[in-house]
């Protein structure tokens, strides 16, 4: 330790724990830049190493009147500062893990979210394709019903057939669909549930 123990150092830290601010400033020249050096080497910041140090020597005025109870000050001041540099680096540790796992669920999700759409996306060509392979006039109603949401009568009107024939289209397109999408190995995930349901009968 770099910093000389004071001859008398009962006597100056008497005079501290009097509120001597005199006697005080004596002990803070005589330590402090040891203990911001020594902090300093713990921490790697400058600016961390001068805040730790000056929330310790705060911290000695302000209990002074316990100041006689300490047999070396130097000592105690230096353990001060290394609890203080390594409750430091802990919440740091802390901070640094909650951020990582943070930026990390980001990512995640990002990469989920990627993925569903990616998925969506492939189902919906799949889908298409199997339209697309519809016998024409099966094509037609299904793309009347559930694309431009005509009702039966419509559908019907509109290709000048009975509402019997349309349901009958229907039913076939539907059932041709599913076994197209059913060869995919989207077959078993949850969103093409939910464009099974969406392509089901009213």
């Amino acid at each position: 330790m770099a910093a000389q123990p004071f001859k008398e150092e009962h006597k100056l830290l008497k005079r501290i724990a009097e509120g001597d601010e005199r006697a005080f400033s004596q002990l803070f020249d005589n330590y402090y830049r040891n203990l911001a050096d020594f902090v300093f080497r713990l921490t790697g910041s400058l600016e961390v190493a001068e805040e730790i140090v000056q929330e310790v020597f705060v911290k000695i005025w302000e209990k002074r009147d316990e100041l006689l109870k300490i047999k070396k000050i130097g000592d105690y001041l230096f353990i001060l500062c290394r609890n203080r540099g390594v409750s430091y680096l802990r919440q740091r540790a802390r901070d640094y893990m909650r951020l990582r796992a943070y930026a990390q669920s980001e990512i995640n999700e990002i990469e989920l979210e990627n993925h569903h759409l990616a998925r969506t996306e492939r189902l919906y060509v799949i889908i298409e394709q199997a339209i697309c392979a519809l016998p024409s006039q099966q094509q037609k109603v299904f793309r009347l019903a559930k694309l431009n949401h005509f009702s039966h009568a419509e559908i019907a009107n509109q290709l000048s057939i009975s509402v019997e024939t349309v349901k009958k289209h229907m039913k076939l397109a539907l059932r041709s669909i599913r076994e197209s999408v059913k060869e995919n190995e989207y077959a078993i995930n949850s969103i093409l549930i939910l464009f099974l349901w969406f392509f089901s009968c009213k």
